[in-house]
């Protein structure tokens, strides 16, 4: 199971990167995209948990 990016993990990123926009706007679309992630990851294992029930 996935765990979801903490804001450690973004701020030593964008220490040792450029980042093209503010560092809120920048932490809002990482954790979008990180929540999109886990909603389909957590799909995939529910789907995969409820077929394993019905047989």
């Amino acid at each position: 199971m996935p765990l979801s990016i903490d804001q450690q993990a973004i701020n030593v990123y964008t220490e040792h990167n450029d980042v093209p926009v503010g560092p809120h706007v920048f932490n809002d679309c990482i954790f979008a995209l990180d929540d999109l992630f886990l909603e389909e990851a957590y799909k995939k294992v529910k789907t995969k948990s409820d077929n394993g029930r019905a047989k």
